[in-house]
């Protein structure tokens, strides 16, 4: 800003396009499965799998800022993507 050019600003948060913007979208994005019931697959933390009370499955795939949700039961599946897209900006 004119004539505060010698001042420093501290940001709040990790913006778009720093090195600190990556970790901190996949620290929110597990903290958001985390409480949908999802837990991260051992094989691979891009994996996340829901299981229901009676068995039924949901698997997220999820890469960089791109995810899929896969599952037998449709319903469970629509409902756990529909928690994701009201979560986040999609």
């Amino acid at each position: 800003m004119k004539g505060h050019e010698d001042k420093v600003m501290c940001l709040k948060c990790a913006l778009y396009g720093l090195k600190q913007a990556s970790l901190a979208w996949w620290c929110k994005l597990e903290a958001f499965m985390k409480t949908q019931g999802f837990h991260q697959a051992s094989s691979d933390a891009g994996v996340f799998i829901y299981k229901h009370c009676d068995g039924k499955i949901v698997i997220a795939l999820v890469y960089v800022d791109d995810g899929i949700f896969l599952g037998y039961d449709r319903s469970l599946v629509d409902e756990k993507k529909c928690a994701c897209l009201e979560h986040w900006e999609c």
